[in-house]
Order: C-alpha cells, then sequence, then structure tokens
C-alpha cells in the first residue's frame, strides 16, 4: 500500500512539473508575440502635439497612433521638453517623434521616415504685420524656440536679432508682454496657443517667409524596415484621405 501511495506521489508531481513546464512555455511564447513597444517622443506643439489623451492629442499623435495599428504595432508616448526629445532620438534606437521639420540644418542628423503635411514660417507681431524677411532683420528682437525649425532657417541665412527661449509658450508670452518685437513660428501653432493661453492683444499674423516640410522621424539607429511599416501605414493613409481628415478636425 505504501509503495502505491509513493507511487501515485511521484506520478503527480511529475505532471504536475509537466504543467508548470506548458504554462511557462506558453506564457513566454505570447510574451513573443507582444512586439516591444516603439518609443514616441513629444513636446507640447498644438495642434500638432498635445497631450497624450484619448481626444484632444494633436493632429501627429493621432496619425502616429493609426499609423501603428494599420502597422500591427504598439507604442508608447512619453511628453518631454523639445530639447529633450531630440537628444533621446539619437540615444534611444527605438524612438521616433511625430513632428519634425526638414531642415538644412537638421538633415544628417535624424532618419526622416515621411513627410505628411507642410508648415509656413511667418512673423508673428501684436502691432504691424511683418511680411518679408528684410523687414524681419530691421527689428530688435525675434523670439524663436531654440533649434526649432525657425532657429535652424533664420540663423542659417544670417539673423543676428534672434531671442532664444526653451518653449513656444515663453515665446508666445514674451511677445504679448511686449519684450520681444515679433515672434516666428508657423500659423497654426501660434494661433492655437495664443488661444490656448489667453493672449491679448490680438495676434497679427505676417506672409509665409519659409515653408518646410513635417515628418514623421526618428534617430539615425531607428530598424530601417520597422521605419518601412511606418512610412507604407502613413503613405496608405495620405492616399485614402485619413491623414487630411485628422489634419482637418484641428483647424
Amino acid at each position: 500500500m505504501k509503495k502505491l501511495v509513493r507511487f501515485c506521489l511521484v506520478q503527480f508531481v511529475l505532471l504536475a512539473s509537466v504543467h508548470t513546464a506548458v504554462v511557462i512555455t506558453a506564457g513566454a511564447a505570447r510574451a513573443q508575440e507582444q512586439p516591444v513597444a516603439d518609443c514616441v517622443v513629444a513636446a507640447y506643439y498644438p495642434p500638432y502635439q498635445i497631450a497624450d489623451t484619448e481626444k484632444n492629442a494633436g493632429m501627429s499623435i493621432d496619425i502616429i497612433r493609426e499609423a501603428a495599428r494599420r502597422a500591427g504595432r504598439r507604442i508608447d508616448i512619453q511628453f518631454m521638453p523639445f530639447q529633450r526629445a531630440l537628444l533621446t532620438l539619437k540615444t534611444n534606437s527605438r524612438c521616433m517623434i511625430p513632428t519634425l521639420f526638414r531642415v538644412a540644418g537638421r538633415e544628417g542628423q535624424y532618419m526622416w521616415i515621411v513627410d505628411y503635411d507642410s508648415s509656413d514660417l511667418r512673423f508673428l507681431t501684436t502691432s504691424v504685420p511683418i511680411d518679408t524677411l528684410d523687414d524681419g532683420r530691421r527689428l530688435t528682437s525675434i523670439g524663436v524656440e531654440t533649434d526649432s525649425f525657425a532657429d535652424q532657417y533664420l540663423t542659417r541665412i544670417g539673423f543676428e536679432n534672434l531671442v532664444r527661449v526653451s518653449a513656444p509658450t515663453s515665446s508666445a508670452r514674451m511677445l504679448s508682454a511686449g519684450r520681444i518685437d515679433a515672434w516666428v513660428q508657423s500659423r497654426p501653432a501660434a494661433s492655437r496657443l495664443w488661444e490656448e493661453l489667453n493672449l491679448a492683444p490680438a495676434l497679427q499674423v505676417g506672409a509665409s517667409v519659409y515653408s518646410v516640410p513635417v515628418y514623421l522621424a526618428a534617430g539615425l539607429n531607428f530598424s530601417q524596415d520597422i521605419a518601412l511599416e511606418y512610412e507604407a501605414a502613413v503613405t496608405e493613409m495620405l492616399a485614402d484621405g485619413t491623414v487630411r481628415r485628422i489634419i482637418d478636425e484641428y483647424k
């Protein structure tokens, strides 16, 4: 009888071990089926990037979310200051940024995955509109965000009257308070921010002085294969009107 009991206990232990091994193996298989989330870094820049929310997230956040869904990939969105976001692209090979303006100074620093929009630089004032680069050169002080496409472009063409700040909210508030003569930014970003901050007086928007493409970009070490998946998804979204619909929702 004791031998029978011992035999049954041994069989039970063996069966439990096999069951545990199967569960562990199945769990590992499921883990392997779930791809590591692609890192997405973003800085507050309405209407392109606003927040990691389900609604009113920003046009480029909505675009990359839909692109990831179509590509069968997962993303992890992290909001941070713009300079930190750019540094993260250079140090984390899994990171993308959904809004980066392609200017000459950035050309060899990032992987340009796909463009989906274009944006115009304009002088923004609270008095007389500034419509030309020559008129802008005559101003005492022009606000730009450090390493933004406005900073890159105006620096490259020799502007020496730039006041560099860390965020567009700072530029907007400085212009409203009269601490700078003008602010250089795109119309959609400037108008949206001016309204959200409830600033006065009314914002005067000059004529376009430079047009630049808007890209989904990544660091140079980002996977080429994954980049092609996102490029294909966004290209499909451009063709079927999804990108245009998303952009129009934020106008």
